[in-house]
């Protein structure tokens, strides 16, 4: 033998930048230093156990069974595992790779693997093939769920373009019924001499000013309404609709703080009835419309008013305006 074993063991000198490379490289450091650890500890009289007890020592956890399975090649080991053995032998991780490339190390650590050692770490290939094998098939099942999520999401996109294309063409069919019904209405009302419901297309329609009068017309239109209808439902007389609808608002007196107020009522009524919101309609009225100047032809109607103190709102007559005198401020509209 060309070491001593009664007492304890210097370690020689550590390898070379070369030989540590090539011991470093991946797997095969850690079967080497399995081997010279496994090696090195029989050389050295220390039973299993023993090893088991100062790795405790040391603050390490590894059983008997742990040691035992890492020198037959059936457990894997790892770096934290590898510096409490090598600790617990009184060397290094760094000297036990070493020693089987140094020329002044004992025998037994330089010696050729044995039969039995290739063995052991032919085992430790075998784990090793077996872990890489799960993790394959766990990443081959992973790809396999991917590819399924994108089919299913290729699928859901053909479906809603599908359906996109389906409400498409049915959008267009329910337009040109629409607009059929229009037709047959004012083929009716035109006999009557009433007006006419379909003035305009939709598309026009949506491309046409959106001033307060004409949105409520479009409204209007499109819940069928006539005149009779909606004063029935807002006590708002169609003169009053229709000069709103034109946006004709100074021909219901805008301008005084009394009637812009009448006006928004008004407005806000009509918006409850077709069911579109109101306060934009308002806003718009009170930013381009409300506290205006008078037209000539109402400051006399103003000028009563402050004359007599009493609150006068204009009533409307064929094309011309008289004043009505009231005794509140609440147009008949609003009681």
């Amino acid at each position: 033998m060309g070491g001593s074993v009664g007492g304890p063991v210097a370690p020689p000198r550590l390898m070379d930048t070369r030989d540590m490379e090539l011991a470093s490289s991946g797997y095969l450091a850690q079967d080497t230093f399995i081997r010279q650890m496994k090696r090195y500890r029989k050389m050295r009289g220390i039973s299993p156990e023993e090893v088991v007890s100062r790795i405790a020592d040391l603050g390490g956890d590894l059983s008997v069974q742990d040691l035992t399975r890492l020198e037959d090649g059936t457990r894997l080991l790892a770096m934290a595992e590898a510096q409490f053995l090598a600790a617990a032998l009184d060397t290094s991780v760094e000297w036990l790779l070493g020693s089987a490339f140094q020329s002044d190390a004992p025998e037994e650590l330089t010696a050729p693997p044995t039969d039995e050692e290739l063995q052991v770490e032919a085992k430790a290939v075998e784990r090793r093939i077996f872990e890489i094998g799960t993790q394959l098939n766990h990443a081959v099942m992973q790809r396999a769920q991917a590819v399924k999520r994108a089919e299913m999401a290729r699928r859901e996109a053909d479906m809603a373009i599908l359906l996109q294309q389906q409400v498409f063409t049915q959008k267009a069919e329910l337009e040109r019924q629409y607009h059929y019904l229009l037709g047959r209405i004012d083929s009716l009302r035109a006999a009557k001499g009433e007006e006419q419901m379909l003035q305009t297309h939709l598309a026009e329609e949506d491309e046409a000013d959106e001033t307060p009068g004409k949105l409520l017309q479009h409204a209007r239109r499109r819940n069928l309404m006539t005149y009779e209808e909606i004063e029935s439902l807002t006590r708002i007389r169609p003169e009053v609709i229709k000069e709103i609808e034109r946006n004709n608002f100074a021909a219901l007196g805008a301008g005084s703080e009394h009637q812009d107020a009448y006006v928004r009522e008004c407005i806000r009524a009509l918006a409850n009835a077709y069911g579109i919101p109101s306060e934009p309609l308002i806003e718009d009225y009170d930013e381009f419309y409300a506290n205006k100047q008078l037209p000539a032809h109402l400051r006399e109607w103003r000028d009563l008013e402050e004359r007599t103190g009493r609150k006068h709102r204009p009533r409307l007559r064929g094309r011309g305006f008289v004043t009505e005198e009231r005794e509140g401020s609440v147009p008949p509209e609003k009681q």
